[in-house]
C-alpha cells in the first residue's frame, strides 16, 4: 500500500491548481490512498441540492443506512466540498496536520 510521506505535501497545491483529468501520476496515487477506507463510517460529499449545495456526511454501517451530517457546513461549490474533504482525509491518513498556508 502507498505510504504517505512529507514530500506528498507538495502535491496538495497541485490538487488545487490543476483540473482533475490532468493530475500527475503522483497526485493520483496520493488521492487513491486517501480514498482507501471501509465504506462504514467514511466521510463523503453528499448532494443537498443538485448543482447548488453539498455537505459532508458520514456513511452508515451498511448500505441503506441513513447518512449523518459530519458538521453543519453547507458548501455552495463542489470544489469547496472536495477541498474540505481532502483536508480531513489528509489528516486522518497521513497522521500530519494539513499544511498551513494552503487554505486560500
Amino acid at each position: 500500500m502507498y505510504q504517505i510521506t512529507d514530500a506528498d505535501t507538495a502535491l496538495l497545491e497541485e490538487y488545487r491548481r490543476v483540473p482533475k483529468k490532468h493530475h500527475s501520476l503522483e497526485l493520483r496515487r496520493l488521492l487513491n490512498r486517501l480514498r482507501m477506507e471501509p465504506m462504514a463510517g467514511k466521510i463523503a460529499i453528499i448532494v443537498r441540492e443538485p448543482y447548488k449545495s453539498w455537505y459532508l456526511g458520514i456513511l452508515g454501517e451498511k448500505r441503506g443506512d441513513p447518512v449523518r451530517p459530519y458538521d453543519n457546513r453547507i458548501f455552495t461549490s463542489l470544489a469547496e466540498a472536495e477541498w474540505a474533504l481532502l483536508k480531513l482525509r489528509w489528516e486522518k491518513h497521513s497522521g500530519r496536520p494539513f499544511p498551513a498556508g494552503l487554505d486560500g
